[in-house]
């Protein structure tokens, strides 16, 4: 205890950090060895900008409490601010693979790996992800997902890829429905027709949503539009409307 609060008055962090894992080593696989290896991993990363070593420690820590997300992600964010994010993404890889349970756990693992799929532009994976733990529990993953959604449907845009932004656009609409949002989720609706206003189908939801609302200056204009895209007896039950 002297020598520890020796080191930290004169911030040798790591001498500090060092002790602390030696201490940790001592005192076998116990909750106590992961509290030291967590401050070690701290000091590593905050006092000294040695992300490698906190990793090192993290590391050390799961073996001891695989179960603890908290050192997981801890970790991946580590190895990926030191450019890491392969061996970070076959980490919690492994562990998913070790966790099928449909659970909170397993939730908060997929949402760490989108994380990094994002940030290494893996976006399609980090989509999946995103989609597996939104089916398991919608609420804490909405807006992950949304953003994740956002981000695939410019990606999309720029790549001139219609089909793929159309898709991304509609399952926008559905996860803000889901959510409560009918506001935004007619904001992403009306900017898609507006940008594709040969969209048929798109036209006709946008429809219904703007008769259920009430809006009915908005709902003339789509009857306008649609009629220059129907014809036989949808284009005359349009033109009644």
């Amino acid at each position: 205890d002297r020598l520890e609060g020796f080191y930290a008055k004169h911030e040798m962090w790591r001498p500090l950090a060092q002790l602390l894992e030696r201490e940790a080593d001592s005192m076998g696989a116990t909750p106590q060895a992961v509290a030291r290896l967590k401050n070690a991993a701290s000091m590593y990363r905050e006092g000294l900008k040695d992300l490698e070593g906190s990793a090192a420690v993290l590391r050390k820590a799961l073996a001891i409490d695989p179960g603890d997300l908290s050192l997981l992600a801890e970790l991946a964010r580590n190895l990926a601010s030191a450019g890491q994010h392969e061996v970070a993404i076959t980490d919690v890889t492994g562990l998913l693979d070790r966790h099928p349970e449909a659970d909170t756990g397993r939730v908060q693992l997929l949402k760490v790996r989108a994380e990094l799929r994002l940030a290494t532009q893996m976006l399609g994976g980090a989509l999946s992800d995103l989609e597996e733990a939104y089916a398991i529990d919608p609420d804490p993953c909405r807006t992950a997902l949304v953003e994740a959604l956002e981000r695939q449907q410019s990606a999309a845009f720029a790549s001139n890829d219609t089909a793929a932004e159309r898709k991304a656009a509609m399952r926008l609409i559905d996860v803000h429905d889901a959510g409560g949002a009918s506001e935004l989720a007619h904001e992403v609706l009306s900017t898609w027709v507006e940008q594709s206003p040969d969209d048929v189908e798109a036209l006709l939801m946008l429809r219904r949503r703007d008769e259920a609302a009430g809006r009915w200056d908005e709902v003339v204009g789509s009857c306008n539009r649609l009629l220059n895209l129907q014809a036989d007896a949808a284009q005359i039950d349009t033109a009644l409307l």
